[in-house]
């Protein structure tokens, strides 16, 4: 079986060369962001250019993967060739109030259209204060009023001479008219001389008072009856004439808005409820102290009455959406995605000491309506941590219509009665999500999936080629000149593309993360100024990385000193039976970094089996279980085809304390597992990582590149004797990115790298032996691995069946 093949160094460290990147000249300032993301680009073209109901976008990818910028670019693009979309406006409704109505006016007229309302009733009042006060208006007004006074003057008269007669005065009061008895010289009858009386004299006079009393209730109902047809001939020449006024105002309003229906009946509206309240543009009082006689008149005509404070603003408009002639179709970006925010509100005006109802022109838009004809863009996290709001999103989307959320709606205890008119949703929407978010909402949600039917993926990585390098050099020229960074070198533009190849983890990818590669930049741009350089040069973006990596790697500081110190046992040179150094990733969120872990395995008599103690402790994961139940299937496969295992074994990591999970150990779990079994003792001085099939297959792991630098690492403080090194799986040998240092290590043969393509042949580095692969049945040859573990199962299972004899 032949070794694993020692990797050179040139295969460790996949480096760019500066000649071929050096930034192209031309157009396409800003592509460099969308590098690999063709099939996200495809399915956003495609989702924001069809209309039709559950056509959203939802835009899938890491943070830092560019999908929002390239959301914004296309969004932004193909809203610029879309005509813009209409205005929006609330209005009264005459008919219902409480259901303010909206208006469809054309791009560009809400705003005009509200100020000529606003204009229109300042007209309306001074039209008809100047009417009202004309001379022809007045004149025919005394008429009217002269035919009342000539009926109350005769009636009165008549009650007059009666009350003369019958020896009665009838006085009036300001509220109403009394008799008053009296001599005959015409003073009033006292109360001594009505007290002096005898009976018959007062009934007489109570006879008489009746009789007077009578006809002039009788005076006083026909004088009402004509006060009712004098005030209804007034208040018909009233509207006559405010008809007749105000209809050129009207006809100005109508021709600037010919050929929008909703807009022409609501004006209508308003010219027919003028009419019916022509006491809401009554002059106010201060201005009219020379009629002030004339309009405490019981008969003073409602346009002569005092005005409401509030009551014209019904003819107001509310513009809930303006656009602009020429911008094209909104888009619309909402970092704060509320119910509110979302959909607009019905907003209480007033405090709780100034309370007063709600009315149209208190209703508020949100981002529903401002992207309305266009595009919305949100962050699907962002809605899915407000109350309300995603179920509102939802419900408006479904409906195609969206309705202002009222306060406190969603709890049941809304405080408002307005329920404006729903307003029609074209509008496409785009989530910004990660796949976790995208898979749990398809799971959870029944609505979703048929809401954003159109899924865009950003992917992670981009293949790495001669193209990809070349986008990436034109991004690094870019985002220097976005952002008024010093100029790359090409030699400081190659480390930079290396580098985002480590951050893939493979020398055939490259991150499509951007925000981390234009935070490498800014770092180094701060560190070339710091050295006074007048451009980034290589040294200056290896400081940088430097400098990023010693701001986080305190615990990995920390765990190495304790290695130094003997508190983590550790061996990097020598044999031990049972015992193998394996490869641990701690990752931290926001920084990674490997270390060796000891993994230990002890052997005995019994029917007990492979005992994982990571799992028994609670402290393996899933992963890491399945990992050790291979192993038993392993042995299986090249132990148990003539008798059964009798074994107890048991695996560990030592001085682990947290979870351990993965089945990246299981190679170094049989390693040690077969050390035990054969007491063959295992290389120290050579760390393994890699899985396993029950079959013997070694498969690829993850962080194949901090492994080894971890393991590098822990051998460079306690001194390189140039037979360390790492055995990883040949099918991650393409995905090694280590640091130069190792690299150079390599080079001058202090350290080693080697791939191994299958168990057996990493088996016979670590032991020193033939693994007795390939052998037929259980008859492994002599002086071999298996040959030795077989010997020591059947010792086991001879022992056990003594013992239950």
């Amino acid at each position: 079986m032949p070794l694993p093949r020692e990797l050179t160094p040139e295969e460790l460290r996949r480096l760019t060369d500066p000649a071929t990147v050096a930034p192209p000249d031309g157009d396409g300032e800003g592509r460099a962001y969308f590098i690999g993301q063709e099939r996200a680009a495809a399915a956003l073209r495609f989702g924001l250019r069809v209309r039709g109901s559950g056509f959203h976008i939802f835009a899938v990818g890491p943070s830092g993967s560019g999908k929002e910028t390239l959301v914004r670019r296309y969004c932004t693009e193909l809203a610029a060739s879309r005509p813009p979309s209409p205005d929006w406006c609330y209005v009264y409704n005459f008919a219902d109030p409480e259901r303010p109505r909206a208006l469809q006016l054309l791009s560009g007229e809400g705003g005009s259209f509200a100020r000529e309302m606003t204009s229109l009733v300042q007209d309306i009042r001074r039209e008809l204060k100047v009417a009202f006060r004309a001379e022809s208006f007045q004149t025919m007004r005394d008429s009217i009023l002269r035919e009342l006074e000539k009926k109350q003057e005769t009636e009165l008269a008549e009650v007059d001479q009666l009350a003369s007669l019958k020896g009665f005065r009838v006085e009036r009061r300001p509220e109403s008219f009394v008799t008053v008895a009296v001599h005959e010289n015409g003073e009033p009858l006292t109360a001594e001389i009505y007290t002096a009386m005898a009976q018959e004299q007062r009934h007489d006079l109570a006879e008489r008072e009746r009789e007077v009393t009578a006809r002039l209730k009788q005076a006083i109902s026909r004088i009402q009856d004509v006060e009712e047809r004098v005030r209804g001939r007034l208040e018909l020449l009233e509207r006559e004439v405010a008809q007749h006024t105000l209809a050129p105002l009207f006809e100005t309003i109508r021709g600037m808005h010919g050929q929008q229906q909703q807009v022409l009946e609501h004006i209508s509206d308003v010219a027919a409820d003028v009419l019916d309240h022509l006491e809401l543009f009554a002059p106010d009082q201060e201005d009219d102290d020379e009629e002030e006689g004339a309009a405490s008149s019981p008969l003073a005509g409602p346009a002569l009455l005092p005005s409401t404070d509030d009551a014209s603003l019904r003819y107001r408009v509310n513009p809930l959406v303006t656009c602009r002639q020429g911008q094209g179709a909104p888009v619309v970006f909402e970092s704060h995605p509320t119910l509110y925010n979302l959909l607009g509100r019905v907003q209480r005006p007033g405090g709780m000491a100034e309370w007063r109802p709600a009315t149209f022109l208190d209703i508020k838009a949100g981002s529903l309506h401002r992207a309305n004809g266009g595009f919305l863009v949100l962050h699907a996290l962002d809605v899915l941590k407000e109350p309300f709001a995603w179920e509102g999103l939802k419900r408006a989307l479904r409906d195609a219509l969206v309705v202002p959320a009222r306060p406190r709606e969603e709890m049941g205890l809304e405080t408002e009665s307005l329920r404006p008119e729903p307003i029609a949703l074209d509008v496409v929407l785009v989530l910004l999500g990660s796949e976790d978010v995208y898979q749990e909402l398809l799971a959870a949600d029944p609505d979703f999936g048929p809401l954003f039917t159109v899924k865009a993926q950003f992917s992670e990585e981009v293949v790495r080629n001669p193209e990809s390098e070349r986008e990436y050099a034109r991004f690094v020229r870019d985002r220097c000149r976005e952002k008024g960074l010093l100029p790359f070198t090409p030699e400081a533009i190659a480390r930079v593309i290396d580098e985002a190849s480590v951050m893939a983890g493979s020398q055939n990818r490259l991150t499509a993360c951007f925000r981390k590669i234009a935070d490498l930049l800014q770092e180094s741009h701060v560190v070339s100024q710091d050295a006074g350089h007048g451009e980034v040069e290589l040294g200056d973006v290896q400081a940088a990385l430097r400098a990023r990596r010693h701001r986080v790697d305190l615990y990995e500081e920390n765990l190495q000193q304790a290695m130094d110190r003997g508190e983590i046992l550790l061996e990097v040179t020598g044999r031990r039976v049972g015992q193998v150094n394996g490869l641990a990733v701690f990752d931290l969120g926001d920084y990674s970094f490997a270390r060796p872990s000891r993994i230990t395995c002890t052997v005995g008599v019994g029917a007990g089996g492979l005992v994982d103690i990571e799992r028994e402790a609670e402290l393996g994961g899933p992963i890491h279980t399945k990992g050790v139940l291979l192993l038993r299937g392993f042995l299986h496969s090249r132990f148990a085809g003539t008798h059964p295992l009798t074994l107890s074994a048991s695996l560990a990591f030592e001085q682990s304390y947290g979870l351990v999970d993965g089945d990246s150990a299981s190679l170094a779990e049989l390693a040690a597992l077969l050390s035990a079994l054969s007491r063959i003792p295992v290389r120290q001085d050579v760390a393994v990582t890699g899985s396993i099939n029950q079959m013997g297959a070694l498969q690829a792991i993850g962080g194949v590149t901090e492994k080894v630098t971890g393991f590098y690492h822990v051998c460079l403080a306690r001194g390189l004797t140039g037979e360390q090194g790492v055995i990883v799986p040949q099918s991650n040998a393409s995905q090694l990115m280590l640091p130069t240092e190792v690299v150079e290590a390599v080079r001058e043969g202090r350290f080693h790298v080697w791939a191994a393509s299958d168990v057996a042949s990493a088996l016979e580095m670590l032991f020193g032996v033939p693994s007795g692969e390939g052998s037929e049945g259980e008859r492994f040859p002599p002086g071999t691995l298996y040959a030795a573990v077989a010997s020591r199962l059947r010792e086991f299972s001879s022992a056990l069946s003594r013992a239950s004899n």
